[in-house]
């Protein structure tokens, strides 16, 4: 009749030791918190990459090691860590592969950035410069890519090639203008001739057109407004003689005459 009390106190035996588990398991979770809070401020407190790698290939706490982790900036480093994390840390290995694709990113750009500015340099080195050279560099280069230090340097070259195609329109611009006039000269020669004001004028186009033939940007002018320019003041001027000695001849004789009439007159 008393067999429920004895099965009454077999039940309530276990009670300390189920007790005791539970301290020991509330311990363990204390220790590992504090062990995990340390490694935290351990990995806070790294002062530089290598110290930070040898503290990710040896902490067992996984918040600690992706902070440790936020150092790691080197290629070698970051390679290092990824294949050590690459199968026990996936937070870490992520974070290294991630890194590694933007470094790899990041150096295509700045390849692509420096062949530019390095064929930008050809250019402005060559003797003629065209201006869908410049325009193909212009589709190649894409400013936002760009390091700094290239950036400035593209954009000084680029401002430089701008310059000689401004120079080289003026020129050709000045050229054609000059083409005009003497051909406007021959044309005024043809109606009314004054032959010295006209002589000085074909001069001083003459000597317009031979500063254009030597400008640094001459190879880029036309070639043949340069031809034209020749041949139309070689007509001019030898116009300007025949006119010139067709005067003198007139003169010639007036002189002449008037000396013939001063005798008759004595």
């Amino acid at each position: 009749m008393f067999g429920f009390l004895f099965k009454r106190a077999d039940r309530a035996a276990p009670q300390p030791v189920a007790e005791l588990q539970a301290a020991v398991r509330a311990e363990t979770r204390q220790a590992s918190d504090q062990a995990k809070q340390q490694a935290l401020s351990q990995a806070e407190a790294l002062g530089d990459e290598t110290a930070a790698v040898e503290f990710i290939l040896q902490s067992g706490f996984a918040d600690a090691r992706l902070r440790a982790a936020q150092l790691v900036q080197s290629r070698e480093a970051m390679e290092k860590v990824l294949q050590v994390c690459r199968n026990t840390d996936r937070r870490v290995a992520k974070l290294m592969q991630g890194r590694l694709d933007s470094a790899r990113q990041q150096q295509l750009l700045t390849d692509k950035a420096s062949a530019s500015v390095m064929q930008a340099q050809r250019l402005l080195q060559e003797p003629l410069l065209m201006p869908n050279q410049v325009a193909e560099l212009d589709r190649g280069w894409t400013a936002k890519d760009a390091p700094a230090g290239l950036l400035q340097e593209f954009e000084q070259i680029r401002g430089a090639l701008a310059g000689r195609l401004a120079a080289q329109a003026g020129l050709q611009r000045t050229a054609i203008g000059l083409l005009a006039s003497v051909r406007e000269l021959h044309q005024q020669t043809l109606v009314d001739a004054q032959h010295e004001s006209q002589t000085a004028a074909l001069d001083a186009l003459e000597a317009q057109m031979s500063a254009c033939a030597s400008d640094a940007e001459a190879v880029t002018l036309p070639r043949h407004l340069i031809i034209d320019f020749g041949q139309e003041a070689q007509a001019l001027r030898k116009l300007l003689a025949d006119l010139q000695q067709h005067e003198a001849a007139l003169q010639a004789r007036r002189d002449l005459l008037t000396a013939w009439e001063g005798r008759w007159k004595r």
